[in-house]
């Protein structure tokens, strides 16, 4: 014969905290807001011996926040310096995209044009089409603040038969939310 299940006070207060930690973490409804954030970085170039270059970027965007979704289509501006080598500046266009509250990984892709000055060689410049890819991990300190970290790939093509530009970032980022 079966014995009926005893449902001990224990059980019960740990559903009940899991389930406000839930409603805590969780956002009440879907909202948007203007994203601006900023970037520093270590881009370390991945096919030549020139310096890692310390960069930064900016980034502005419209932040679509659902239940545990965030969706950012985003323009941006990114600066590097491989020593007294080469300097690149690209501009963009992308989005990124989060899963998570309080803690939140995601996933980010831009596309754009961008120009590399070459300062060691006869090389002629480039400026021709970039993108980079990556991933993320942000942390809401609160709710108009996120701080985070990312690391990703970037490249600059060089157009016919010329070495194109590409470097591996790690970095920090934050972003307010108006």
């Amino acid at each position: 014969m079966l014995s009926p299940k005893i449902v001990r006070p224990v059980h019960v207060m740990h559903a009940a905290l899991a389930l406000g930690a839930g409603a805590w973490l969780a956002p009440s409804s879907a909202r948007a807001a203007v994203a601006l954030a900023g970037d520093l970085e270590f881009d370390a170039p991945s096919h030549s011996d020139v310096d890692t270059a310390l960069a930064f970027g900016v980034r502005l965007g419209w932040q679509l926040h659902l239940p545990l979704i965030v969706f950012t289509p985003e323009v941006g501006y990114h600066h590097a310096a491989f020593g007294d080598d080469i300097t690149l500046n690209r501009g963009f266009v992308g989005v990124r995209l989060g899963i998570g509250e309080a803690f939140r990984i995601g996933a980010f892709g831009h596309i754009g044009v961008g120009h590399a000055a070459f300062h060691f060689t006869d090389d002629q410049d480039i400026t021709d089409a970039s993108y980079d890819v990556g991933g993320f991990l942000d942390f809401t300190l609160l709710p108009l603040l996120d701080l985070g970290v990312h690391a990703g790939y970037g490249r600059l093509k060089a157009g016919e038969g010329g070495e194109p530009v590409e470097w591996v970032p790690v970095g920090a980022h934050v972003t307010l939310v108006f």
